[in-house]
């Protein structure tokens, strides 16, 4: 750096018995270089993968609060274009990253499984469905339909291990804090520390992103909350009939929220929502996993992108239709028919699906020649 003349004296002055090491060490609990770390480490990686010319990152990234109408900021937010303005879909990876550190280790109570009937991860904005509704096309003169499937399913997301339970998930989590010689357990901590401002960014982006009812829906964003702790991790499962406590340097938290009416939703069940918590040391492997996956399910969205934008398909010949279904409640609303069947949903075990651009003229024409 050049040197600055004319500085005024005292201006770097200590004062109240404070040295420069204690500044040093309170700035190091601060958690303020966690950050700047983790910031570099995100950079290094998507450079590394050749799209640092589409990459946007900012530290301090402000979002309005849904709850309070306030003005908060998640420590790390990246964008990455994964499309080009030649393909018919824009496709953008969103990160939302929350930085923190503790000599105390945090603690995840783990599971072998997601709660919910499918794992929607990452969450998906900016369409104007997160499904496709698809009509069974039997043969030339029967038709079924219209069903309902998560894009996350239609195309297969979780034949992509990222995506598809590579770590543990965690049914809840705590900060572990000292009171007097005792170590106690907070989930209260980590709940506000770590849950709360990633799912509340999470939302601010799902409005923000929300298309225009008049405009078509032309833009898909992959959204990934990720706490990076220093920290030491620790779980608790059940194996047999002991609970065992282990390390981890990766864990899939699910948060459940209140269930909403909707396609393929029950008043009682909930919707599941996921952030991925990593420790620092292996965050630039854990980026590098993200991205090469990301990169497989944004070829995937992008050949399927008519269906996409769409929110339709019709479904080819198949014997096992009766086996890939199961009931959504009546009160499920969906959209107008020439003709009223029985509403499904696809299961994840089927192991083909092959879909094709639904017309109107051929939505149309399997309805007025569909025997149900």
């Amino acid at each position: 750096m050049e040197e600055i003349v004319n500085i005024p004296v005292g201006w770097n002055e200590l004062k109240a018995g404070i040295t420069r090491e204690d500044l040093r060490r309170a700035i190091a609990k601060s958690g303020y270089p966690l950050q700047a770390s983790v910031a570099e480490v995100i950079r290094n990686t998507i450079s590394s993968a050749g799209l640092d010319h589409a990459m946007f990152l900012q530290e301090e990234w402000a979002y309005i609060d849904g709850d309070s109408g306030e003005t908060r900021s998640i420590d790390i937010f990246a964008d990455i274009s994964l499309s080009t303005e030649e393909q018919q879909l824009g496709i953008t990876l969103d990160l939302l990253v929350e930085c923190k550190q503790s000599e105390l280790p945090y603690v995840f109570f783990i599971r072998g499984k997601a709660p919910g009937l499918t794992g929607l991860f990452p969450e998906i904005v900016g369409l104007k469905s997160n499904y496709i509704e698809v009509y069974i096309k039997k043969d030339e003169r029967t038709a079924y339909g219209p069903v309902s499937m998560s894009i996350h399913d239609g195309l297969r997301f979780w034949s992509e291990q990222f995506f598809d339970a590579p770590v543990p998930y965690a049914i809840s989590l705590a900060k572990s804090v000292r009171k007097g010689k005792e170590l106690e357990l907070t989930g209260e901590e980590a709940y506000r520390s770590l849950t709360l401002p990633l799912l509340k960014a999470a939302t601010y982006l799902r409005r923000s992103w929300a298309p225009v009812p008049e405009s078509p829906s032309k833009g898909c964003v992959l959204v990934f909350s990720i706490a990076v702790l220093r920290a030491p991790m620790y779980c608790l499962y059940r194996k047999g009939e002991k609970d065992v406590l282990d390390s981890l340097p990766w864990v899939r938290v699910c948060r459940l929220e209140p269930g909403k009416l909707g396609i393929g939703a029950t008043s009682s069940e909930s919707e599941v929502r996921f952030y991925d918590v990593v420790h620092e040391n292996y965050l630039e492997a854990y980026l590098d996993h993200l991205l090469k996956s990301s990169l497989v399910v944004s070829a995937k969205l992008q050949e399927a992108a008519q269906i996409i934008i769409d929110g339709r398909a019709v479904h080819g010949p198949g014997d096992l239709f009766a086996e890939m279904v199961r009931p959504i409640p009546e009160s499920v609303h969906l959209p107008e028919s020439d003709k009223k069947v029985p509403v499904t949903r696809f299961w994840r075990g089927m192991t083909s699906l092959r879909l094709e651009p639904a017309s109107v003229t051929t939505i149309s024409t399997l309805w007025k020649t569909g025997e149900t």
